[in-house]
C-alpha cells in the first residue's frame, strides 16, 4: 500500500490529509458532518479545482440502507455533475 486512508476529516483536515498524498474519507452522521456540510466540503473542493480522486465519502448511520448517506451522495452527484459542465464550458470543450 502507498498511501493509507485517513477517515472522520471535515473541513479543517481534508485539504492537509490530500497534500501529503494520502486518501481522505469523510463520514456524514448525526453528531459530526450532515449529509448537507459534506457536500459543500466537496463543493469548496471542487471550487479550488482539487482533484477527488482519493477522496471517499462514507456514513456512520450504521447496516442497512441510509437515507441520509442516500442525501449526501445525491448532493454530490448533482454538484460534481454541475461542476463539469461549468470546466467545460470555461474550456470550450
Amino acid at each position: 500500500m502507498d498511501k493509507p486512508v485517513i477517515d472522520h476529516n471535515d473541513e479543517k483536515t481534508l485539504g492537509i490529509v490530500l497534500s501529503e498524498g494520502a486518501w481522505a474519507a469523510i463520514s456524514t452522521c448525526f453528531d459530526k458532518l450532515t449529509p448537507r456540510e459534506v457536500a459543500l466540503i466537496i463543493k469548496e473542493l471542487l471550487e479550488r479545482n482539487e482533484e477527488l480522486d482519493r477522496v471517499i465519502v462514507n456514513s456512520e448511520y450504521g447496516w442497512g440502507i441510509s437515507k441520509v448517506f442516500l442525501s449526501a451522495a445525491n448532493s454530490l452527484r448533482g454538484k460534481t455533475a454541475r461542476h463539469k459542465k461549468k470546466r467545460n464550458r470555461e474550456n470550450n470543450i
